[in-house]
């Protein structure tokens, strides 16, 4: 606003009418929201809680994209919410710097958003066993989805609009304007995790009425409903405030957002690798057991086991070979005893090799 020219009392209404539509956008008050406070120490929390089991059995496993993928999504909140969040809100920034920032902001958050919804649907692919048929569809998809949510965030950023401070030596930046496009991000993001939920439970349904109910299996539905769930509620709070609240509010609680899709995304891996880890074993060793000699490797290493001097990798299939006479009932009575364990062990462990 120019007050050139401007006699004392025009620069004082100036002034006040500057300061009005600062206080009504909601520019006053704490410089450093609640909720980006609280993003960040949660990030900090989940972080030092999942360390162990992210070294275990991540770090310590053999290199794949999933590995490199979980890493990107994990650490990428230490930049965009934690570090460049915070130097908004605490930093001596000047307007240029304020209008620049949030394309920042906005394309780290959304290519987190979009690795942690890649990695979970890696989760989806290989719980239906590399479908070709998702092989084909889901990239599809995902870039129908998550290009026009990456749109609809550029147009909010660059729909913000921020005024010079009234106060010598206040930090951060006032946002004075905000448009409402970012809906499309939130309901793009809600779109895609239906998608996956679905498709998980639509092979979890096939899978129960098959008669296999492995335990890695139910730890996936499990953690994939929790995962929908609270980030339904989040996205939702995110389209109410976006159309309420105002211009500096719209987006009050996406850092926290932010955080639990990476901090979901990560515990749904790290959570899946650890029950493989220990049921598959488990469920192995048993049917090892009953049905002959097996020898079981760690959970790094292909697993054989031999059957009336019939060995075979666990990851191309178990095959069985049953001898003539009296042994024929003694071996097809373990097998039917034990079929359920043996096909959910190897449906658990061929899902896990994938994942």
């Amino acid at each position: 606003m120019d007050v050139t020219g401007m006699d004392a009392d025009a620069q004082a209404a100036a002034a006040a009418a500057l300061l009005h539509a600062l206080i009504e956008a909601g520019a006053f008050g704490p410089f450093v929201t609640y909720v980006d406070v609280a993003a960040a120490c949660l990030y900090v929390y989940d972080y030092f809680l999942t360390i162990g089991m992210e070294v275990e059995l991540v770090w310590k496993t053999r290199w794949s994209f999933i590995n490199v993928l979980y890493i990107a999504q994990r650490y990428m909140p230490a930049i965009d919410t934690c570090f460049i969040g915070m130097w908004r809100q605490l930093g001596f920034l000047s307007l240029d710097q304020c209008k620049i920032l949030p394309y920042f902001t906005g394309f780290f958050y959304m290519t987190g958003f979009m690795l942690s919804e890649m990695l979970l649907s890696f989760r989806v692919w290989a719980l239906w066993h590399n479908s070709k048929k998702l092989a084909i569809g889901l990239p599809i998809l995902f870039v129908m989805v998550w290009a026009p949510s990456y749109y609809a965030m550029f147009l909010y950023v660059n729909s913000l609009g921020y005024a010079p401070s009234p106060l010598p030596g206040t930090r951060g930046c006032f946002t004075v304007a905000a448009g409402e496009q970012v809906i499309g991000a939130w309901s793009g993001i809600l779109v895609w995790n239906t998608v996956t939920l679905g498709l998980s439970l639509i092979h979890g349904i096939k899978s129960y009425c098959a008669g296999i109910t492995p335990k890695l299996a139910a730890v996936i539905y499990r953690d994939g409903a929790y995962y929908y769930i609270f980030l339904f509620i989040f996205s939702a709070l995110n389209i109410v405030f976006t159309l309420t609240l105002q211009p500096s509010h719209k987006v009050l609680v996406m850092s926290l957002e932010r955080i639990l899709h990476s901090m979901f995304a990560s515990r749904v891996l790290l959570h899946m690798r650890s029950s493989a880890k220990v049921n598959v074993g488990g469920a192995l060793t048993e049917w090892a057991n009953a049905s002959g000699t097996g020898q079981i490797g760690s959970w790094r290493r292909p697993l054989e086991f031999r059957v009336d001097n019939t060995t075979s990798d666990l990851r191309s299939g178990m095959h069985y070979q049953s001898t003539m006479g009296g042994g024929a009932g003694k071996h097809g009575a373990e097998e039917n005893g034990y079929g359920r364990r043996r096909k959910s062990a190897d449906y658990e462990m061929q899902t896990f090799e994938k994942f």
